[in-house]
């Protein structure tokens, strides 16, 4: 192989390394959002001898942001933000702007139906802290035919 011909390769791999690495970048930012729009709630929930407790994980969201909803014998948490970035070059007459939304839901069941009335929720930092008292489930038994 002559002189010109391994030249001519090595601009070649080069020019394919940078293609490779931007297409590489490219992917890894995208896996990165794709993580944030499949993101879950994570919840701690313990019994003491009164409450169950169900603690949720929320970190970046204030308290306009989420939603706790009562369904029966389920809890509903969701929480929702958006936030828009826009950047202004000058120099070079670029602008650029950027808007994302963040939604994350999680559905948490209980043996028993939950009490409304007496279910009370707060939030400290990260953490959302939902407190309803522990209700007796009520068996009912069928009668076989």
């Amino acid at each position: 192989m002559n002189m010109k011909s391994r030249k001519d390769l090595q601009l070649f791999d080069d020019a394919f390394y940078d293609i490779v690495r931007a297409m590489d970048s490219y992917m890894n930012q995208s896996i990165g959002k794709l993580r944030d729009y499949f993101a879950e709630i994570d919840v701690n929930m313990y019994e003491t001898e009164t409450d169950v407790v169900v603690e949720a994980y929320l970190p970046g969201y204030d308290r306009s942001q989420i939603q706790i909803e009562i369904l029966g014998h389920q809890l509903r948490i969701a929480a929702e933000k958006s936030t828009s970035q826009e950047i202004r070059n000058d120099q070079y007459g670029s602008f650029n702007k950027e808007q994302s939304r963040k939604k994350v839901e999680r559905y948490i069941s209980f043996p028993f139906t939950i009490s409304e009335p007496h279910t009370k929720a707060s939030i400290e930092g990260d953490i959302l802290k939902i407190t309803t008292p522990r209700m007796k489930q009520e068996t009912r038994y069928l009668d076989i035919e």
